[in-house]
């Protein structure tokens, strides 16, 4: 993150990269759970000026983000551990009380 802060192309290609393809990830999560909102969390958040908007315009590329209202948010960075966007969609999927085949 401190190579992209301080100018590095190569780090800041690699960060938009890794926001893109967390997109198409996100998206599968979106379309697959149902879920609207999704955190990002650990240490993706302190590199989220260069992660967002790629990651943003992979999910509106998708079906799911052409379809369904959705909202990626950063969490926090600190402490988060595995959490973020499984957790948050793992946790709206039990919650609802859906089962594998939607119904």
């Amino acid at each position: 993150m401190a190579r992209a802060e301080a100018g590095e192309a190569r780090a800041r290609a690699t960060l938009a990269r890794v926001g893109g393809y967390l997109g198409i990830g996100i998206a599968n999560l979106i379309s697959g759970l149902g879920v609207s909102r999704v955190v990002v969390s650990g240490r993706l958040v302190h590199g989220w000026k260069f992660i967002s908007g790629p990651l943003h315009e992979a999910i509106g590329r998708s079906m799911a983000g052409r379809l369904a209202e959705w909202t990626v948010v950063p969490g926090r960075a600190a402490g988060a551990g595995l959490g973020g966007a499984l957790e948050v969609a793992i946790d709206h999927y039990l919650v609802s009380g859906r089962k594998a085949d939607g119904y």
